[in-house]
């Protein structure tokens, strides 16, 4: 068992080179692998509904089976727990895994995959300060067979030090490229594709907190162009709340009044990533001081 701590920003795919042309990773040695996973769950989500993922992932030869729990998500840093072992091949292996975690009352005989993803990863190994993160590449797409999504994310996920070092990578890509926070990972993803969910966060009322806006407009940019009149509504708000500049609200206004099918193609759009990243990190950080008090 261990504790998973990471945080997952969005990159269109566009600007894929440019990430791996970035200062922080000149001089280092790229990992680079195709990965397949299977999820797997009953015809009734028993899993996703106890708020748990269970997958087998293939690298090359080797197959894993690893069980995650829902977790938390504070600033845009998910923390889960998840216990992960090798496996003879594609198939579950129960006795491995962790009996009292599991719902007590999962049909284990009903479990079988729903949905998978593949992906090309590419991985670097930093040192920031005292820790060591792990900066990941992720571009292919979740699929149910009927239907299919394209994935192209970056993982900073932290192997060892302070959560702080996450925030510090994320804020220097932000500086460069066009990113946006997510707060939903790969399983979340498969299950939404494999419900037909579309659904985005309405525009939060103007007394919600400012994480519950941030929150909405990342997902509400994912979702363009469906969410084009929400997503202008959303940075209208902002703009009257004082949030975000008045020239960086026109010119993403103007925009979303056009055709623009894609969050990456927004003119501006790397000042908002800039500015959610740093929200996140701003919110993470009251979020650890506010648990240090309690």
């Amino acid at each position: 068992m261990s504790l998973e701590v990471e945080l997952k920003l969005l990159l269109p795919p566009s600007a894929q080179e440019r990430l791996r042309e970035q200062s922080l990773l000149q001089g280092l040695a790229a990992e680079r692998f195709e990965l397949i996973n299977i999820y797997c769950d009953t015809p009734e989500q028993t899993l996703t509904q106890s708020g748990m993922a269970l997958r087998l992932r293939n690298k090359g030869t080797q197959w894993l089976q690893t069980l995650k729990t829902q977790g938390q998500v504070e600033g845009g840093l998910h923390r889960r727990m998840e216990w992960e072992m090798p496996v003879a091949g594609p198939a579950l292996e129960w006795s491995e895994l962790p009996a009292d975690v599991l719902p007590s009352d999962l049909n284990r005989a009903s479990v079988s995959p729903i949905f998978e993803t593949r992906f090309a990863r590419s991985l670097w190994v930093l040192t920031v300060d005292d820790s060591v993160i792990e900066l990941v590449l992720d571009t292919g797409s979740v699929s149910t067979g009927a239907a299919e999504l394209p994935l192209s994310e970056i993982e900073l996920e932290l192997k060892s030090g302070s959560p702080k070092a996450l925030f510090r990578v994320a804020e220097q890509l932000a500086a460069h490229l066009p990113v946006l926070p997510s707060d939903i990972n790969k399983a979340e993803r498969g299950y939404r594709l494999v419900n037909g969910a579309t659904d985005w966060p309405v525009t939060p009322n103007k007394e919600a907190p400012l994480s519950a806006w941030t929150a909405a407009l990342c997902r509400q940019c994912e979702a363009l162009p469906a969410s084009r009149g929400d997503l202008t509504h959303t940075l209208h708000g902002l703009m009257e709340r004082g949030d975000i500049h008045p020239g960086l609200w026109r010119g993403l206004h103007d925009a979303l009044q056009t055709d623009t099918e894609h969050w990456g193609e927004l003119p501006g759009i790397q000042r908002l990533g800039q500015w959610l990243v740093h929200q996140s990190a701003v919110q993470w950080q009251e979020a650890a001081t506010e648990g240090v008090k309690q």
